[in-house]
């Protein structure tokens, strides 16, 4: 909280400059369809990245939630998480970087930033990587955190419901 009213303070309460508008300058249609395209590519690259993996003989780790907690789970992975992550990588790191050292190399700082975090809360996949570059990318060319936000959502309700579909397949054998 501390760092982003510093971050406000530091653009001169500039609320467009700091992405909070109501919406992405492109508008929706384009970022459904921009999301949806890269949803499938992030997708593709999981499937081929895990079944080289499993190939190569090693163990894919699953990491599955039961279905009683989803609840828990909903508010954590699609709410809590995902504000309190684009809050800190996008409103305070992407802004405070993008005006240093330009749009890409704040996307790869970002990225790798928001891949460590998640190595360091044991959640160590190569889709957030992936996510946290797309998403420092969307922020940056949107211009409004809604975006961000709202992919993060999406992308950990897709996890949550993956997690818990393949706790009941599992469950069969």
């Amino acid at each position: 909280m501390v760092a982003f009213a510093l971050t406000v303070y530091l653009f001169e309460g500039d609320l467009k400059a700091l992405g909070l508008q109501a919406r992405p300058i492109q508008g929706w249609k384009v970022w459904v369809r921009t999301s949806l395209i890269i949803g499938i590519i992030i997708g593709f690259c999981i499937c081929l990245g895990g079944g080289l993996w499993y190939l190569t003989g090693h163990q894919v780790p699953f990491h599955l939630i039961h279905p009683q907690d989803f609840n828990s789970a909903f508010m954590h992975m699609c709410f809590v998480a995902p504000v309190l992550e684009e809050a800190i990588y996008r409103l305070v790191i992407c802004v405070s970087l993008n005006r240093l050292m330009g749009e890409w190399k704040t996307i790869a700082i970002s990225g790798i930033l928001f891949a460590v975090l998640h190595i360091l809360y044991g959640n160590p996949s190569p889709e957030n990587q992936l996510g946290g570059f797309f998403l420092a990318w969307a922020f940056l060319k949107s211009e409004t955190i809604l975006l961000p936000f709202l992919l993060h959502s999406v992308g950990n309700f897709l996890v949550l419901t993956g997690k818990i579909a393949l706790w009941y397949f599992l469950k069969m054998f």
